[in-house]
């Protein structure tokens, strides 16, 4: 069972994939005799230890924040989520095991209310309301919040993304450029095909100009190793050189930036520190740079009048909550009929076991005793929404 749910939760394992491992483990070491459960059985583990994770008397946490997003919408469903972190970032970026799942709401969508509502629930299982919150601004989740009385920092990683947008989105050069790349995309099952760019992502656009702005680059060093048709199939990237350069240093300074605040966190040191590189690597420079600089610099004004005092060190990044979103939508049912299922019960889990050290201080026997899968059920008809498959089905048996 414990092994089982670790191949699971831990290793990332699907349940078919932990069962035939499991039947590796017997077969290299046969004294081990481990018996081997079905990827159902292991799924049910799953879900109850998940269950348990979620119900259990979370630890007390002095002072803490929390992190909120709501997921892409899945089928008819969207999922907000809410992660308890300590307050004071402690000199490292946050990890899944410093984080505990405090309340989970699937809808079709979630308006302000919504958010209000899980800021309670969070409030009651802690026993105190959160110091602040972390998200990535939306307006449900902002007036969520404002309603509730709780300071609001916006991710930094997304809000850098919005700047971008703002700066670049209606430039005729590099709405050229762009498009330019987009129709390298057609250079597909020709000789020059291995050189062309990644697929420029639709969703978080602007948080990904940077991949294909590496890979312009690149390609423009290595102009003396390509041959003469390539360098023709490519021109374009020669023509629009100094963008390129120009959105490489806007990278350097973006790195160098989300690197200060998302390894020590937001302080008025780190404030100081960034704003010292945005000062010299992009004020003055031009005035798409000089533009984008002077929005960073009033980002982290904004942000760091939310500290209360010179010591005060936060959370300014929600990149761990997009994580185990993402966690989720790798292992969810691909069949979008399900929407979001109880499997996001795995969820919980990913904290307390994303380690093995913390995975030492769960109790795998008592975890699956107190919880059967009558209650996963229960839990799953008063949480998750009507999907689309069961829908089907209850509109198909009528007209039968």
């Amino acid at each position: 069972m414990k092994v089982a749910v670790l191949l699971c939760a831990y290793a990332g394992c699907s349940f078919r994939e932990a069962k035939r491992s499991m039947e590796v483990f017997n077969f290299v070491f046969p004294l081990l005799g481990l018996d081997i459960p079905s990827h159902v059985t292991i799924r049910e583990w799953l879900l109850k230890a998940g269950l348990a994770e979620l119900r259990r008397k979370k630890r007390a946490i002095e002072d803490y924040a929390v992190i909120m997003d709501e997921s892409i919408t899945i089928a008819e469903h969207k999922l907000l989520m809410t992660l308890a972190v300590p307050a004071r970032q402690d000199g490292h970026p946050l990890a899944c095991s410093d984080a505990e799942v405090v309340d989970i709401h699937v809808a079709g969508s979630h308006k302000g209310k919504d958010v209000q509502e899980a800021i309670e629930r969070t409030a009651e299982a802690l026993g105190k309301a959160p110091c602040y919150a972390v998200t990535d601004n939306g307006r449900n989740l902002v007036k969520g919040l404002s309603d509730a009385g709780i300071d609001n920092h916006r991710d930094i990683g997304h809000t850098f993304g919005t700047f971008l947008k703002a700066v670049y989105e209606g430039d005729e050069e590099f709405n050229a450029l762009t498009k330019e790349i987009g129709n390298a995309r057609h250079f597909a099952l020709t000789d020059v095909d291995y050189l062309m760019p990644s697929n420029m992502r639709a969703i978080a656009r602007w948080m990904n100009v940077f991949d294909w702005a590496r890979w312009a680059k690149n390609m423009i060093e290595a102009e003396h190793k390509l041959r003469p048709k390539e360098r023709r199939m490519y021109a374009f990237l020669w023509e629009h050189g100094a963008l390129v350069e120009e959105l490489n240093e806007v990278m350097d300074c973006f790195r160098k930036v989300l690197g200060i605040c998302k390894d020590r966190g937001l302080s008025q040191k780190s404030v100081r520190e960034c704003n010292a590189i945005i000062r010299q690597e992009l004020m003055g420079r031009g005035s798409r740079l000089t533009r984008l600089g002077e929005m960073m610099m009033r980002y982290f004004a904004e942000e760091a009048s939310l500290l209360k005092g010179e010591n005060d060190v936060h959370h300014i990044s929600s990149d761990l909550i997009e994580s185990m979103f993402g966690y989720f939508k790798q292992r969810k049912s691909p069949n979008r009929m399900h929407g979001v299922t109880g499997f996001i019960l795995v969820l919980p889990l990913r904290g307390r076991l994303s380690t093995l050290e913390t995975a030492r201080t769960f109790d795998f026997k008592t975890s699956l005793e107190r919880n059967r899968i009558a209650d996963v059920k229960a839990w799953e008809r008063k949480t998750l929404p009507e999907n689309l498959a069961a829908k089907r089905g209850r509109i198909l048996s009528q007209a039968s």
